[in-house]
């Protein structure tokens, strides 16, 4: 099983232009760590939001749903994939 642990609510953004298509773009993130049953410890990681996403509270995460069908009936991964409080998850 994989979890998720947001380790501060700090967002940090990059911002700038794509040299690809000349538009603008922004990337916010939050500092993570990936468990995986399968590593004996947390990788680093940095978790993307959306534009409009409010950061996630400082915690521990199961991934939700994040499975969807792209173009030519091919599994993909969402965008926007849902983090599920551990607790909630756990209730539920």
């Amino acid at each position: 099983m994989q979890r998720i642990e947001i380790l501060s609510q700090e967002v940090q953004t990059k911002s700038g232009t794509s040299t690809r298509t000349n538009k603008a773009y922004v990337i916010r993130e939050q500092a993570a760590a990936l468990h995986d049953t399968r590593n004996k410890y947390p990788q680093a990681i940095r978790w993307q939001l959306g534009r409009e996403r409010q950061p996630f509270a400082v915690g521990m995460y199961e991934v939700g749903s994040c499975l969807v069908v792209g173009d030519f009936e091919r599994v993909q991964l969402a965008r926007d994939i849902e983090l599920i409080p551990v607790k909630q998850a756990k209730a539920a």
